[in-house]
């Protein structure tokens, strides 16, 4: 998958309700994300949030749907200050329907939607 469409998904998985991108995935293809269901985006996207809350730099942390189709792993890669705010790198590995990939995606804490986003 294109580094751009990687981190437009992205950047739309942890901004809108992921129930209503979870059905027009087909551009991706064959990468994981294309093959989770929508719960497993949901999974997914709160993994991110709460590893970039509370995760340590280094400390990789698994995330799994009760149903066997979909897991990976994220890892926080460093912690940083940018644009007045908190900031991280994050390393994110997904496995689903045969498919596995990994990325890398720097994300900055938004103070007044209280939320992770991701930098473009």
């Amino acid at each position: 998958m294109p580094h751009n469409t990687a981190v437009s998904l992205l950047a739309t998985l942890t901004a809108v309700p992921l129930l209503a991108i979870a059905g027009n995935l087909s551009f991706l293809g064959d990468a994981p994300l294309a093959k989770m269901s929508s719960k497993d985006l949901e999974q997914l996207a709160a993994s991110i949030q709460s590893v970039l809350n509370t995760g340590s730099d280094g400390e990789t942390v698994p995330w799994e749907q009760e149903e066997p189709n979909s897991g990976g792993a994220l890892t926080p890669l460093k912690t940083y200050s940018a644009y007045g705010t908190k900031c991280r790198e994050l390393k994110i590995t997904n496995n689903a329907g045969g498919t596995s990939g990994k990325s890398r995606f720097h994300f900055c804490f938004n103070k007044k939607e209280n939320t992770w986003k991701i930098l473009k």
